[in-house]
């Protein structure tokens, strides 16, 4: 599965939910499939925006799109908090927890993310410009 370039909204580095990390930064996808200069201009209207609180929802979501394998949380914005313009434009706002390839996730992998995972509320703070062709393992941010 190659999703080309993205952009991603994650949170502080010192965030507990990088500490379950494995192999990239738990993101919230803006937009992917992009190519680079789409990519680009996309990244220059995004990259100021504000930081934006979110909370997961209770349930670990496992996807499965053409083998690769997926566990995430959905969000929604935090109560009190205004609908940022760009909100409506993201499909399915959720914070990526987990990927792999040609396997499913065991319930018990399930389960140990949703035990785990026991900060709720997340505010994203940075927009990153990732370059994500080929194996999850090879993603990278882009200095731009």
């Amino acid at each position: 599965m190659d999703f080309n370039y993205c952009l991603w909204f994650i949170n502080s580095e010192d965030h507990s939910w990088n500490t379950y990390r494995d192999d990239f930064y738990p993101h919230l996808t803006i937009k992917s499939k992009l190519e680079y200069t789409e990519a680009l201009e996309l990244y220059e209207r995004f990259k100021t925006i504000e930081p934006v609180q979110v909370r997961l929802k209770e349930e670990v979501i496992h996807s499965n799109e053409n083998g690769f394998h997926a566990l995430y949380f959905q969000v929604i914005l935090v109560e009190n908090v205004d609908e940022p313009y760009w909100w409506k434009e993201i499909k399915n706002p959720h914070i990526s927890f987990r990927y792999q390839y040609n396997k499913g996730f065991s319930k018990d992998d399930i389960e140990h993310l949703k035990t785990i995972v026991k900060e709720k509320i997340g505010k994203l703070t940075d927009v990153k410009l990732v370059n994500c062709r080929g194996h999850y393992e090879k993603w990278h941010f882009i200095d731009v």
